[in-house]
């Protein structure tokens, strides 16, 4: 879903649960499920393709929180053992 969508969703209660993500780049991505339209899980995506990501936790926790998520915010770090 493309960042526009997620707020959309958020304003209409369809979003259940939000992951942060950090991949072995380094670089961490939002990851959502709920009763989205897709009805499935999906990342952020980018308007041209590909995943939208940000170079740190706190960039990706305060696009979920400007984009009005109040709900709890699980994060994994895959670099992690």
């Amino acid at each position: 879903m493309f960042s526009g969508d997620f707020e959309i969703y958020v304003k209409r209660a369809l979003i259940s649960e939000v992951r942060i993500l950090r991949f072995e780049t380094g670089l961490w991505s939002v990851f959502t499920s709920g009763r989205t339209p897709s009805y499935k899980s999906s990342f952020i995506e980018l308007q041209r393709g590909g995943l939208r990501c940000w170079s740190t936790l706190d960039a990706a926790y305060s696009f979920i929180r400007n984009s009005g998520f109040n709900g709890p915010v699980n994060v994994a770090d895959s670099t992690r053992s």
